[in-house]
């Protein structure tokens, strides 16, 4: 096969080299303090999986709305004592809503889907409404103890501020924040970059960088996952090569 020009790899090889990667880059995470891990928009259980190297002792809530992602959520986080599996989406209300779930489970969302998303995202294209319950993220304050580090990990397609709006407490409380942040609208409603980065400014949050960026076959920068640092954890880095105090 080489000699007529073809390379022929293995695929499951090259994801867990993708994978592999993917955990070097998270790396310095690690530099930080965490106690309390709150993934929002948990799907499958994929970013527990990884955060969890690098915290190891660290409580999760992961919370998934989607019944059929939950239930494979819960499969995966069997063995773990320390990972509470909740199946709600947060936003700033309890009680149930309509929400829109997608062929492609990792782009449902509590907002209907745009036309951009269909047009960049053809494989999205087809969604149907399910109700769910929901809830506020302030509700599992009680989940941490004054003085314990917090993460939050939120992926929710669109419904940020909702989310936010429903755990200001939390997100005051919190010394790392992860984001999904989009520079252009691709739900409903959905709040941009700018917006999002203003938002999360008022709990002293400071935009510390992106772990990931997503772009189109044009190359042209679409969405990201960003990273946000309480003002406490953004100064002490300021000294490079210190390692922030616990």
């Amino acid at each position: 096969m080489h000699r007529m020009g073809y390379a022929v790899y293995n695929l499951k090889d090259r994801e867990k080299q993708a994978e592999a990667a993917q955990i070097e880059r998270w790396k310095w995470l690690h530099s930080f303090p965490v106690d309390v891990i709150f993934d929002i928009g948990a799907n499958k259980g994929q970013f527990t999986g990884k955060i969890r190297r690098f915290f190891p002792d660290a409580r999760i809530l992961a919370f998934e709305p989607i019944p059929a992602c939950f239930e494979t959520l819960q499969k995966t986080c069997a063995s773990d004592p320390h990972i509470e599996c909740i199946n709600v989406a947060l936003s700033d209300t309890e009680g149930r809503a309509q929400f829109q779930m997608n062929r492609s489970d990792p782009s449902s969302s509590l907002l209907e889907m745009g036309h951009l998303h269909k047009k960049l995202f053809p494989h999205t294209s087809n969604s149907q409404t399910i109700d769910v319950g929901t809830d506020r993220l302030d509700n599992y304050a009680n989940r941490y103890r004054n003085g314990e580090h917090i993460l939050i990990k939120m992926d929710v397609q669109g419904a940020e501020a909702k989310v936010v709006c429903g755990g200001e407490k939390t997100f005051s409380d919190a010394d790392v924040v992860i984001t999904e942040i989009s520079y252009y609208p691709f739900y409903l409603d959905q709040p941009v970059f700018n917006e999002i980065h203003r938002l999360l400014a008022r709990f002293n949050l400071r935009f510390a960088g992106i772990l990931e960026q997503f772009s189109g076959e044009d190359f042209r920068p679409l969405f990201a996952d960003g990273v946000y640092l309480s003002e406490r954890l953004w100064n002490d880095f300021q000294t490079i090569g210190d390692k922030p105090a616990k």
